[in-house]
């Protein structure tokens, strides 16, 4: 088990809610999952020694105890490990720690570390030393608020008061002799049900009695190992012993079992013991890691008092009193003693090949057996056997009938041998390779090498026929309830038809392997031995295939050892060793593997939690997922099945070493969720677990807001054109209407000859409106006519060319068309909402809103839309805002001033270079500042900047259009909001356009008239 850990000096072992094991170790901490490890050096400048314990508490926090008490103590909580701080003033004294535990009282954790002479607590945050007489602490366990100590002066509690003041209770439950170990028995949490380890015994107290056990075996119990572990699985086998020795206690036959080297185990102690949630006991120590899993048997060899260890019969002649057969002699088990027997010749006589193949006990109690070269044997389970029909060898069946007597197969005859008398059956040349008699349905039938017979009065007949060997090769015979007759053969199980041996299938169940033994137990499995395993069918559709992993003593099973005692335990005989199963327990479920899901990562190396619901994008859609079957019963053998939901339609099967390709390649938009299932060899497939939802985002080409965006450029555009034809027809009109003044003038001129020189100012003053109103409706239609003829032509000839082409071209291509047909339209819009504004500021139609606005907010959003167009062309967008600025203006046409002053100084500011927009408040106006780093104003256009139509647009610095009313736009929509505009710039450097408004200003302002426009 140490494969894959980083040391083999392991001190301790805990397991997490999921189900993983942690180490602690001489480096740190090793993690097991049941396929791989994950190691972590914990080591630093203070600490090279290493752990002593590991404890998970019950929020999941991990504390790694050190093994002295002059190092860290370590946490972790999900963010990595974190010191805890050392105890103070420890100089001088011994610093091994001996036990420690966590408990959590008023939901706050408290630690509780002792060496042999000194209890400390931590409690706040804060050390403080418990005062316990220098008596030596030997071990303890947290149970509630309490925590349990075993001294060298018997049993103490630590309690805790409502201001949490410890204090020590001595001698609890009247115990007062030195212990060594203390825990809880399996399933209990209650401090009136503890087992104790002392030095020559061990023990439970149970409502404050004590019962001791003998513990029978040395166990070299050493103060200065510090190491002494007991605990208890769900079966009532309590494991104990210290780093020198271990043991093995179960309840149900009351008897101790050494867990030592010549056990097979690495190492004969133990530094702590694990009883995992399958019932897996863990042993760890300066070797390594041991695990005995969870096994339906117990098995018997010779280290237990066996002859040899294969078995080769078994008969149950007492109740709880066995004999086993094996190859030179057998075992009688009388009253839990074993006494073995060796066949051995007569004096002078040769000693012949033997082997117990065949046993039986007649109506008088006595034991017969066949055993090959040797003959019959009679024996007497009080010692010694008597040998008959060594002439007649081998001896290869016997078998007792009350209407024939004892049956027997000697020298390939079939005979009956009573009071002595030897008599055959049949023709005595009828020499066949007899191997087992059974009764069925008053007959009396044996299973031979050459098919089956029947045993009718003095002869003896076949009842098959057939050439195919295999199938005539019989070992066992069983009838069914419904009257179909099971036939174990060299080539499988099969069924007897009229005078025909065929394979025997129901349904899926079948078996190819050689069977040697059929049988069924009361609680209604069938039992089939076979020449690889033990298999165990319902009857129905469940089967399982016992093999030595699961506890079987060897992997072949002989034809007459599988016997049903009294007190319903299973014996079945091996080539290896003798295993008995409990049938009462036989129902015990074995739980199927934990699902952990633990993440899923795409193609870009983004890892997501399974967990969690998560939307991936359609351009990473290659998947990793990564999950566990959290089992340690026989890890290497888990099975899954696997189906992505909304792609797979089915699950597909997997084996544990094949989790690394569990890959999903280019999956196409869409939600999806794993399903997982899992099972080891002895349970059934899990529950399916579910995944969280995994959504692959779609293409923003296929999106509903990018369609919408379409349709509605589409439809502004339609506007605009139909604007720009009123537009012409109000022209027209205007040009009608501005002769026919020009008309009348001229017919007045001479009336109004005698005035002229009255109204000369005034007729300036309207040729100088008119003339305005001339350009700005030329710079209308200049605007109209060349900036957004371009845009609209973008847009049809690439929406041309994606309706002709779109079943032919690529996904790039088209991505590439749609982006610039977004291009244009965003280019169109923008163009289209300037215009819309100025044209409601000429025509007076601009209605002013005032309201308390949150200048924070606003500056917020025109951030948010300009940082696409700054990260385009590569500039540096900064923004600050002088605490919480509050102002009573119109929130629409602040927006729009903002954003015309922002997109400028982008525009003119080139590659690599810098936007601010700052704001701030100061002796009740609002300061707003717009500034960059850009190519700057000309002098000769900073005179008349605001003044609308007398300024020509200038191309950006990647040659973005404008329309030259912008900056004309802002000034006269401050003017309407109560604000004024400056602006300094220096060519070459850059500008800085300053905004002020007034932070509180009355509800409604009276619009000034010199504001509109003609």
């Amino acid at each position: 088990m140490s494969d894959g850990i980083a040391t083999n000096k392991v001190y301790f072992a805990e397991q997490d809610k999921i189900g993983r094991l942690w180490f602690a170790t001489a480096l740190g901490v090793s993690v097991y999952d049941g396929l791989e490890w994950a190691n972590y050096n914990l080591l630093d400048d203070r600490n090279r020694i290493g752990f002593r314990r590991i404890k998970i508490d019950e929020k999941g926090v991990k504390w790694l105890i050190p093994l002295e008490i002059t190092h860290n103590i370590k946490a972790e909580k999900g963010f990595g490990w974190v010191d805890i701080p050392l105890i103070p003033n420890l100089n001088g004294y011994n610093n091994q720690i001996v036990a420690s535990e966590i408990l959590y009282i008023r939901n706050m954790p408290v630690i509780a570390i002792s060496t042999e002479e000194r209890l400390y607590l931590l409690i706040n945050d804060v050390w403080q030393q418990v005062n316990i007489d220098k008596i030596t602490i030997t071990g303890m366990k947290a149970v509630g608020n309490s925590v349990f100590l075993t001294t060298l002066k018997g049993l103490w509690k630590l309690d805790f008061n409502s201001e949490l003041k410890p204090s020590i209770t001595r001698n609890v439950f009247g115990i007062d002799e030195p212990l060594y170990a203390v825990s809880l028995p399996y399933g209990e949490n209650k401090g009136n049900h503890l087992l104790l380890l002392a030095s020559d015994w061990f023990g439970e107290v149970n409502d404050g009695k004590l019962q001791k056990y003998n513990s029978e075996l040395q166990i070299e119990f050493n103060t200065l190992a510090s190491q002494y572990r007991i605990a208890e699985d769900k079966h009532g086998r309590i494991y104990f012993g210290t780093r020198f020795a271990k043991n093995m206690y179960d309840r149900n036959t009351r008897r101790i079992s050494p867990l030592r080297r010549i056990q097979d185990f690495s190492s004969d102690g133990t530094a702590s013991i694990l009883i995992d949630s399958e019932n897996n006991v863990w042993f760890t120590d300066l070797r390594g890691i041991e695990k005995i899993s969870y096994l339906p048997f117990r098995i018997f060899d010779k280290n237990n008092g066996l002859l040899e260890d294969e078995v080769t019969a078994i008969l149950e002649y007492s109740p709880g009193n066995f004999i086993f057969g094996h190859n030179s002699g057998y075992t009688v088990y009388k009253n839990g003693v074993f006494n073995k027997v060796e066949f051995k010749a007569g004096r002078g006589d040769s000693q012949p090949a033997s082997r117990l193949l065949d046993i039986t006990m007649d109506d008088k109690g006595n034991i017969w057996a066949a055993t090959g070269q040797f003959g019959l044997v009679k024996i007497d389970p009080n010692g010694g056997f008597t040998r008959y029909l060594q002439d007649k060898a081998p001896v290869t069946a016997v078998f007792y009938d009350k209407k024939y007597g004892l049956l027997v197969s000697a020298d390939f005859i079939l005979s009956t041998f009573n009071n002595s008398v030897l008599k055959v059956h049949g023709s005595p040349d009828l020499k066949r390779n007899y191997r087992k008699f059974f009764r069925i349905d008053n007959k009396v039938l044996v299973a031979s090498g050459e098919g089956i017979y029947e045993v009718v009065k003095d002869s003896v007949v076949q009842i098959t026929t057939g050439n195919n060997k295999l199938d005539n090769s019989c070992f066992a015979l069983f009838k069914m309830s419904n009257d179909t007759i099971l036939v174990g053969t060299d080539d499988g199980l099969c069924t007897l038809e009229g005078n025909k041996i065929v394979p025997y299938h129901s349904g899926d169940f079948t078996i190819k392997k050689n069977i040697y033994f059929i049988t069924k137990t009361p609680e209604g499995s069938f039992w089939f031995g076979t020449s690889d395993g033990l298999i165990r069918w319902d009857g129905k559709n469940r089967v399982r295939d016992y093999q030595t992993m699961d506890g079987l003593a060897g992997f072949e099973l002989n034809r007459s050892a599988a016997v049903v005692d009294s007190d319903n335990n299973f014996w079945v005989g091996t080539s290896n060793g003798l295993s008995v199963i409990s049938l009462g327990r036989m129902e015990e479920v074995i739980n199927p593997p934990r699902i952990w899901f633990e993440s899923v990562e795409s193609a870009s190396g983004k890892v997501y939690d399974l967990k969690e619901d998560n939307l991936i994008p359609y351009n990473d859609n290659s998947l990793y997922f990564n999950f566990r079957g959290i089992s340690f019963v026989a890890e290497s053998k888990i099975e899954y099945q696997v189906m992505l939901e909304g792609f797979d339609k089915k699950f597909y099967t997997l084996r544990q070493t094949q989790l690394q390709s569990i890959r999903y390649p280019n999956l196409s938009p869409g939600t999806y969720r794993l399903i997982v299932k899992a099972k080891n060899r002895l349970s059934d497939w899990s529950r399916p677990t579910y995944s969280a939802l995994i959504m692959i985002d779609k293409p923003f080409y296929f999106k509903i807001w990018f369609i919408l965006l379409a349709i509605t450029s589409i439809f502004a555009a339609t506007v605009l054109v139909l604007k720009y034809l009123l537009s012409t027809r109000e022209q027209t009109r205007l040009e009608i209407m501005v002769n026919d003044r020009t008309k009348a003038l001229a017919e007045s001129e001479a009336k109004l000859k005698d005035t002229l020189d009255n109204l000369e100012e005034v007729v300036e003053e309207r040729t100088s409106q008119l003339e305005y109103s001339n350009k700005t409706k030329d710079k209308l239609f200049s605007i109209i006519s060349h900036d957004l003829r371009s845009p609209f032509l973008t847009i049809l000839g690439y929406s041309e060319m994606l309706a002709e082409d779109i079943g032919e071209m690529d996904v790039t291509t088209a991505r590439s068309y749609a982006e610039r047909i977004k291009s244009a339209s965003n280019r169109t819009l923008e163009l289209v909402d300037t215009l819309l504004e100025w044209s409601r500021l000429q025509i007076g139609g601009l209605k002013v809103e005032f309201e308390v606005v949150d200048l924070n907010s606003i500056i917020d959003e025109i951030c948010a839309l300009a940082l696409p167009q700054a990260k385009q062309k590569g500039l540096t967008f900064t923004q600050f805002v002088q605490g919480d600025i509050s102002l009573t203006t119109d929130p629409s046409l602040l927006k729009t001033i903002l954003r015309n002053l922002v997109n400028n100084a982008i525009k003119f500011t080139n590659q690599g270079g810098e936007v601010k927009l700052n704001a701030f408040v100061t002796q009740g106006i609002v300061i707003i500042s717009v500034e960059d780093n850009g190519i700057g104003i000309p002098k000769e256009m900073l005179s008349h900047l605001f003044v609308m139509g007398d300024l020509k647009s200038r191309k950006g610095t990647a040659d973005e259009k404008g329309t030259g009313i912008g900056l004309g736009l802002v000034f006269d929509l401050l003017k309407l909001i109560g604000g004024e505009i400056s602006v300094k710039s220096t060519e070459g450097e850059g500008s800085s356009f300053t905004v002020e408004i007034p932070v509180d200003q009355p509800l409604s302002i009276e619009e000034d008239p010199g504001n509109k426009s003609s």
